[in-house]
């Protein structure tokens, strides 16, 4: 009896260690899966990123908008560029504002041609 139990949990015990690993399909199936998700997920990440891109570029060229209307009614004219507002602006702002944006002869801040974001460093 001792030995049929003993045969018994060694055949156990040999099932078990050939079972330890995984097949080459069982890799295959979740490495197929693991791209799937990738393909989904990386381009709604990189689509998310330039959205807020725009976002905050639009958001940067309200406030300079808004800070060309107070230098108006502060001074009765139109700045003739940025660099001339530091009390409005601030150094930071006034480089990135002069990277990617131009005052228009009627006071409107608007995107330059090849605007570039100013936030690359």
């Amino acid at each position: 009896m001792k030995t049929r139990v003993r045969n018994f949990v060694v055949k156990i015990l040999r099932k078990q260690r050939k079972q330890e690993a995984f097949t080459l399909i069982e890799m295959v199936v979740v490495m197929a899966i693991i791209v799937m998700l990738v393909m989904l997920i990386v381009p709604n990440i990189i689509g998310t990123k330039d959205s807020a891109q725009k976002k905050a570029d639009q958001a940067f060229k309200t406030t300079l908008q808004t800070q060309v209307e107070l230098y108006r009614e502060d001074t009765n004219k139109l700045p003739s560029g940025f660099a001339g507002m530091d009390k409005y602006l601030s150094e930071d702002q006034i480089e990135r504002a002069n990277k990617g944006f131009r005052i228009n002869a009627d006071g409107t801040v608007v995107e330059n041609d090849s605007k570039t974001s100013g936030n690359e460093k």
